[in-house]
């Protein structure tokens, strides 16, 4: 017993002891989340995963060729085409466009020099894919065209972003979908999800259950932001609470970040628009000395309210900072940044530190 004691007391001096690590929220009751907001290194690998979307403006492999040194700091780049249909009466292969497997290959070709992953993400909203789920043998046929076509493009894996409408039976069946697809998918291929709270209209889900998040995804991407308070970190800190009620693990919550701007004012024929300018428009338009502020004046005539809500530097590298306790950052999307002093690629980076 002297033995034991004395050797406990050699590895504590010397810190060899097993350390607790932080699991970001911890669900002590219905209303009582611990959050931490310290910001404590977890022993999960801080992802930094942005999203790329095709442009008839450049090119994917022109893009990333500018954004050479940015490339080299990400961990995942999910590439969302537009041009996917999922119609599964016609019986027919989820295909890309001969420019969307250009952009892909460029993609790809850049993820084997600066390390990355690369993925493929469907966006779709539920109201197209709702018939699909509800069936399952065309359910079934689906989940073997997605595998197919992971197949086909070799890519890290798959990422889903379905909008539209929110209910329990969207979740339901959503939930059934993610089981059997990760149990048909190779287990080296990666899922995940992007998310948003339940207050959300267009994210069905949000009604996602913990248990499904756990066992059938790698980790949520969760859009901490959009609504009301766009630049607020209270809304972020408010969703991570939301899914440690829920049990998910700490380190499948990836925080997700807004590279634009969002207002709304009301036209001329009275109806209700949104301006969403992207945070490269804001620098090149406005100034980057203005860009520490988190809301700029907006006065087009019916505003409301008469402001611009987005995220400064410094509330991205807050967030990044907060997100080390958790499973890393999420940006949508990563043409929206700029490159140089200002970049949000930089402030993340200095949050992660």
């Amino acid at each position: 017993m002297k033995r034991t004691s004395t050797l406990l007391l050699i590895l504590f001096l010397f810190g060899f002891l097993p350390r607790s690590h932080a699991k970001g929220p911890e669900a002590t009751g219905d209303n009582d989340i611990v959050l931490s907001r310290e910001g404590n290194k977890t022993d999960n690998t801080y992802r930094i995963i942005y999203f790329l979307t095709e442009s008839n403006k450049i090119s994917v492999a022109q893009f990333l060729k500018e954004r050479e040194q940015q490339a080299k700091k990400l961990t995942h780049v999910i590439y969302f085409p537009s041009s996917i249909d999922i119609d599964i009466d016609e019986n027919e292969d989820i295909a890309l466009s001969s420019a969307e497997m250009a952009d892909w290959q460029a993609l790809k070709d850049a993820a084997t020099i600066d390390g990355f992953k690369p993925m493929f993400g469907f966006h779709k909203n539920m109201d197209i894919i709702r018939r699909t789920l509800q069936h399952e043998n065309s359910r079934t046929l689906l989940i073997q065209h997605i595998i197919e076509l992971q197949q086909m493009l070799k890519g890290a894996g798959i990422d889903f972003d379905i909008e539209y409408p929110s209910s329990a039976s969207d979740t339901k069946l959503l939930g059934v979908f993610f089981n059997q697809l990760r149990k048909a998918m190779s287990t080296n291929v990666l899922l995940s999800a992007d998310v948003g709270p339940k207050s959300f209209t267009l994210s069905p889900l949000g009604h996602l259950e913990g248990n499904v998040i756990n066992n059938s995804l790698d980790w949520i991407n969760l859009m901490s932001y959009g609504k009301g308070q766009n630049n607020g970190l209270q809304m972020m800190y408010s969703i991570v609470a939301e899914y440690a009620r829920k049990h998910v693990d700490a380190r499948k919550m990836v925080i997700g970040l807004p590279f634009y701007a969002k207002a709304y004012y009301t036209d001329e024929a009275g109806e209700k628009k949104a301006f969403i300018p992207s945070y490269e428009y804001l620098v090149q338009h406005i100034g980057a000395d203005d860009m520490y502020s988190d809301s700029l004046a907006f006065d087009k005539p019916g505003a409301d309210p008469n402001y611009l809500l987005f995220n400064s530097p410094s509330i991205i590298e807050e967030k990044a900072k907060f997100a080390r306790s958790y499973g890393g950052v999420m940006a949508w999307h990563w043409r929206d940044d700029v490159v140089g002093e200002h970049s949000l690629t930089g402030a993340i980076i200095r949050g992660k530190r």
